[in-house]
């Protein structure tokens, strides 16, 4: 009895389904068209006074499409359906959140505000667009330039793969 139980409960779960499935490649017909199965990821431009932060989010989000595996990261896409990601970085501003009891910053908050587009072919046709992605995290404030600039880095580099897969999950939910 108590093995008819649990084969019937097993099968009612198995009919059931958990609804959770693999996440494919598009096929060829839909929004993102035939041979969008390649990405261009443009470095984004530089509104922010943050020198070099563009270099930060070009690496992350080349690495984030590789890894997930639905569009091929390439230097140079080519054809009327390529597929070229770009975006700007429009503010990169540091806060303190916390102060030590003599109003030294002991924490701050480092937010990036992105506008990213994915645009297609030679005649860049907008695909898909988020043009207020608003990204923080917080580091450690260190009365030591060099620690507090390694911790602000850090930071950003967390921003830049939060951002990355942002920016992937919702151009791929787009479809």
């Amino acid at each position: 009895m108590l093995r008819r139980t649990f084969l019937l409960t097993l099968l009612c779960l198995a009919l059931a389904g958990c609804g959770y499935r693999l996440l494919e490649r598009p096929a060829a017909g839909t929004s993102a068209g035939p041979g969008s199965e390649q990405v261009e990821i443009r470095m984004f431009e530089n509104r922010s006074d943050q020198a070099g932060v563009e270099g930060l989010f070009a690496v992350a989000l080349a690495e984030e499409f590789a890894r997930r595996g639905n569009f091929e990261p390439v230097v140079r896409a080519g054809g009327e359906q390529a597929l070229i990601l770009r975006g700007r970085i429009l503010e990169v501003r540091v806060n303190p959140v916390a102060y030590s009891s003599v109003g030294l910053a002991l924490e701050e908050r480092i937010v990036v505000v992105l506008d990213v587009e994915m645009v297609r072919g030679p005649g860049f046709e907008s695909v898909w667009r988020n043009g207020s992605i608003e990204l923080n995290a917080r580091f450690l404030a260190s009365s030591d330039n060099e620690v507090y600039e390694n911790q602000k880095q850090e930071a950003l580099r967390r921003i830049a793969w939060g951002a990355a897969g942002r920016i992937h999950d919702e151009f791929l939910q787009s479809f």
